[in-house]
């Protein structure tokens, strides 16, 4: 129980972590949400799983039920073909991502656009549904769906919660997924934020790993503290700087229902197994190099409810040597878990904060369990955001994305 004994031994030696958290807290621009009581979530009965597969000369959607949390195995509700160039798709979706990126004032044009492209035509199959799961394909794999704008003006995510169900080639392990959200022991929580690559603490100046500059992330470490404090010491685990291991993530991530990682992500376009999480070093094991990557992410058995993925594009999949679809986002789905927030595109760590921070408060106070509490959540957040004239803009929650089992 090495990690677990650092962690435990760090939160000693702070002894003014209490006022550590109010001073996190205004840093971070009032990231502790006001969360009305009549917001909790109440689980749809049923919804609806939308999925797009793109042509060169026309996008096929299948429609079909969701009952119970799964698919049904009834034919599908109806096949609707819609009219659209896959070039032009394609330019929308690059260019409505750029738009958001930048806060761009005009990106809800583009943003209604795709909405009368992908949304409209189906838009009465909604009618009464609090959730759609989206499989998307292609390119559409890189769009926010949420905001998409309809035309009364308002964006998609505020009718209905929106769940990513991805396309997996390797097939999820029963076993894996059996007991999902049970944990072992005291703590549900384990938060991870900005690691010491070189095992050192981060401090002020950029540590190299592998000779790429590694820059500290000192939002991220409030952001990990913040999110401790909301779940209670004895009930979290909290690495930071060189407690946060590549070994102890692996000895207690296993065990938690909630995972959250703020740190860098380095993605590998020529060998995707080999993209990771950039973590500390275990000392002088040369298997613990503070590298996660996704072969090893894979081979980890989790039972976590949610993996918040705080770094830049977790959202990105990828075909392996094998043909096989993956990334860092999908990894942990394969290894158990029933769902992850993944980011869209390179995230700003203040922003994000601010993001996960409501997000993990929300959740907290929402009814149900698994993928579709953890959309509605995540929804919540937005609703929050999007009240506030300052936060209103996609750029500040689109973002992040749920995709789940």
């Amino acid at each position: 129980m090495t990690g677990c004994a650092s962690a435990k031994s760090q939160r000693r030696q702070t002894s003014g972590q209490l006022l550590i958290l109010v001073v996190v807290s205004t840093l971070l621009v009032s990231v502790l949400p006001t969360v009305a009581g009549d917001k909790r979530t109440v689980v749809p009965d049923s919804a609806l799983v939308i999925e797009y597969d793109v042509r060169e000369d026309r996008v096929l959607v299948t429609l079909r039920g969701l009952e119970a949390d799964r698919v049904t195995r009834d034919d599908a509700v109806r096949i609707v073909s819609l009219p659209g160039n896959q070039r032009a798709i394609f330019s929308q979706v690059r260019l409505f991502r750029q738009q958001i990126a930048r806060r761009h004032p005009r990106s809800a044009q583009i943003g209604r656009a795709l909405f009368d492209a992908l949304i409209a035509p189906i838009w009465g199959d909604l009618a009464g549904k609090r959730i759609i799961v989206v499989r998307p394909d292609d390119i559409l794999r890189e769009l926010p769906f949420q905001a998409l704008v309809s035309p009364s003006g308002k964006y998609l995510i505020e009718s209905l919660a929106v769940l990513y169900l991805p396309h997996l080639d390797r097939r999820l392990s029963r076993g894996k997924a059996d007991g999902a959200g049970q944990v072992s022991g005291r703590a549900r929580l384990l938060t991870v934020g900005n690691p010491a690559p070189g095992g050192r603490l981060a401090g002020d100046r950029p540590v190299t790993q592998r000779s790429v500059a590694v820059p500290p992330l000192p939002e991220a470490e409030l952001e990990a503290r913040v999110i401790a404090g909301i779940h209670g010491d004895e009930e979290s685990d909290l690495l930071t700087g060189r407690y946060a291991t590549e070994a102890a993530f692996r000895e207690l991530a296993p065990h938690r229902r909630y995972i959250h990682l703020a740190t860098h992500a380095v993605t590998d376009p020529a060998d995707p197994l080999r993209s990771h999480y950039v973590l500390a070093r275990s000392g002088a094991d040369q298997n613990e190099d503070g590298r996660l990557e996704v072969r090893e992410i894979r081979e980890l058995q989790f039972r976590a409810e949610v993996a918040v993925l705080s770094a830049c594009e977790t959202a990105r999949v990828s075909r392996d040597a094998d043909n096989q679809i993956t990334g860092l986002g999908l990894a942990f789905l394969e290894a158990g878990c029933q769902s992850a927030i993944v980011s869209l595109w390179e995230t700003d760590s203040r922003r994000t904060a601010n993001l996960v921070v409501r997000f993990f408060e929300t959740m907290l106070k929402c009814d149900g369990t698994g993928p579709v509490r953890v959309a509605a959540a995540l929804r919540l957040t937005a609703l929050e955001l999007i009240k506030n004239r300052a936060t209103r803009h996609p750029y500040y929650w689109a973002g992040m994305s749920v995709i789940g089992q």
